[in-house]
Protein backbone atom coordinates (compact mmCIF):
# COMPACT_ATOMS: atom_id res chain seq x y z
CA UNK A 1 0.00 0.00 0.00
CA UNK A 2 1.48 3.31 -1.07
CA UNK A 3 1.22 6.45 1.00
CA UNK A 4 -0.64 8.16 -1.85
CA UNK A 5 -3.47 5.62 -1.54
CA UNK A 6 -4.00 6.31 2.18
CA UNK A 7 -6.46 9.04 3.10
CA UNK A 8 -5.41 11.86 5.41
CA UNK A 9 -7.85 10.59 8.03
CA UNK A 10 -6.24 7.15 8.01
CA UNK A 11 -2.79 8.70 8.11
CA UNK A 12 -3.77 10.88 11.08
CA UNK A 13 -5.16 7.83 12.88
CA UNK A 14 -1.95 5.90 12.24
CA UNK A 15 0.21 8.78 13.50
CA UNK A 16 -2.03 9.36 16.53
CA UNK A 17 -2.25 5.71 17.58
CA UNK A 18 1.45 5.07 17.04
CA UNK A 19 2.20 8.15 19.13
CA UNK A 20 -0.14 7.03 21.90
CA UNK A 21 1.37 3.52 21.89
CA UNK A 22 4.88 4.94 21.93
CA UNK A 23 3.97 7.24 24.79
CA UNK A 24 2.47 4.36 26.79
CA UNK A 25 5.58 2.23 26.30
CA UNK A 26 7.84 5.15 27.18
CA UNK A 27 5.91 5.90 30.36
CA UNK A 28 6.15 2.29 31.47
CA UNK A 29 9.91 2.08 30.79
CA UNK A 30 11.13 5.32 32.33
CA UNK A 31 10.79 6.54 35.90
CA UNK A 32 10.21 10.21 35.03
CA UNK A 33 9.25 10.10 31.35
CA UNK A 34 8.39 13.75 30.80
CA UNK A 35 11.30 15.35 32.62
CA UNK A 36 13.90 16.72 30.26
CA UNK A 37 16.74 19.19 30.09
CA UNK A 38 16.02 22.74 28.83
CA UNK A 39 17.81 22.11 25.53
CA UNK A 40 15.72 19.02 24.92
CA UNK A 41 12.55 20.94 25.76
CA UNK A 42 13.64 23.44 23.11
CA UNK A 43 13.81 20.70 20.49
CA UNK A 44 10.29 19.59 21.34
CA UNK A 45 9.09 23.19 21.25
CA UNK A 46 10.69 23.57 17.82
CA UNK A 47 8.85 20.51 16.55
CA UNK A 48 5.50 21.78 17.80
CA UNK A 49 6.04 25.36 16.62
CA UNK A 50 7.31 24.19 13.25
CA UNK A 51 4.18 22.07 12.89
CA UNK A 52 1.90 24.97 13.88
CA UNK A 53 3.62 27.53 11.62
CA UNK A 54 3.55 25.19 8.65
CA UNK A 55 -0.17 24.58 9.19
CA UNK A 56 -0.81 28.32 9.32
CA UNK A 57 0.94 28.69 5.96
CA UNK A 58 -1.17 26.00 4.33
CA UNK A 59 1.38 23.18 4.02
CA UNK A 60 -0.50 19.93 3.28
CA UNK A 61 -0.61 17.43 6.14
CA UNK A 62 1.40 14.72 4.35
CA UNK A 63 4.21 17.09 3.36
CA UNK A 64 4.22 18.45 6.88
CA UNK A 65 4.75 15.01 8.38
CA UNK A 66 7.64 14.37 6.00
CA UNK A 67 9.20 17.75 6.80
CA UNK A 68 9.11 16.95 10.53
CA UNK A 69 11.26 13.85 10.04
CA UNK A 70 14.60 15.61 10.57
CA UNK A 71 13.30 17.44 13.66
CA UNK A 72 12.08 14.18 15.20
CA UNK A 73 15.44 12.56 14.37
CA UNK A 74 17.23 15.36 16.24
CA UNK A 75 14.86 14.89 19.18
CA UNK A 76 15.64 11.17 19.27
CA UNK A 77 19.40 11.78 19.21
CA UNK A 78 19.08 14.45 21.92
CA UNK A 79 16.90 12.22 24.04
CA UNK A 80 19.39 9.38 23.86
CA UNK A 81 22.25 11.75 24.66
CA UNK A 82 20.55 13.07 27.81
CA UNK A 83 18.89 9.76 28.79
CA UNK A 84 15.39 11.19 28.46
CA UNK A 85 12.41 8.99 27.64
CA UNK A 86 12.48 9.34 23.86
CA UNK A 87 9.44 7.13 23.35
CA UNK A 88 7.28 9.14 25.75
CA UNK A 89 8.29 12.57 24.47
CA UNK A 90 8.20 11.81 20.74
CA UNK A 91 5.05 9.73 21.28
CA UNK A 92 3.34 12.70 22.90
CA UNK A 93 4.26 14.84 19.93
CA UNK A 94 3.06 12.24 17.41
CA UNK A 95 -0.22 11.80 19.28
CA UNK A 96 -0.74 15.56 19.08
CA UNK A 97 0.05 15.55 15.34
CA UNK A 98 -2.49 12.75 14.87
CA UNK A 99 -5.24 14.62 16.73
CA UNK A 100 -4.57 17.78 14.73
CA UNK A 101 -4.66 15.74 11.52
CA UNK A 102 -8.03 14.26 12.47
CA UNK A 103 -9.44 17.71 13.20
CA UNK A 104 -8.09 19.04 9.89
CA UNK A 105 -9.57 16.09 8.01
CA UNK A 106 -12.95 16.51 9.70
CA UNK A 107 -13.04 20.23 8.90
CA UNK A 108 -12.04 19.56 5.29
CA UNK A 109 -14.77 16.95 4.80
CA UNK A 110 -17.32 19.21 6.50
CA UNK A 111 -16.49 22.07 4.14
CA UNK A 112 -16.83 19.70 1.17
CA UNK A 113 -20.27 18.61 2.37
CA UNK A 114 -21.35 22.23 2.80
CA UNK A 115 -20.13 23.13 -0.70
CA UNK A 116 -22.00 20.25 -2.30
CA UNK A 117 -25.15 20.95 -0.27
CA UNK A 118 -25.28 24.58 -1.41
CA UNK A 119 -24.32 23.85 -5.02
CA UNK A 120 -27.15 24.95 -7.32
CA UNK A 121 -28.57 22.27 -9.54
CA UNK A 122 -29.45 22.72 -13.18
CA UNK A 123 -33.06 22.91 -14.33
CA UNK A 124 -32.88 19.52 -16.08
CA UNK A 125 -31.58 17.87 -12.92
CA UNK A 126 -34.38 19.46 -10.88
CA UNK A 127 -37.01 18.23 -13.33
CA UNK A 128 -35.70 14.68 -13.24
CA UNK A 129 -36.03 14.63 -9.42
CA UNK A 130 -39.67 15.74 -9.53
CA UNK A 131 -40.83 13.29 -12.20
Amino acid sequence: MKLKNVSDTTLALLVGFSGAASMAIGVSMHRHPFSALPGYDGAITMGLLGFAFALLHGVPYRKLLLALGPIVAIQIVGGQRYQASVLALVGLELALFGVVGLVMSALYHRSLREKTATKPTSGAAMLSHHV
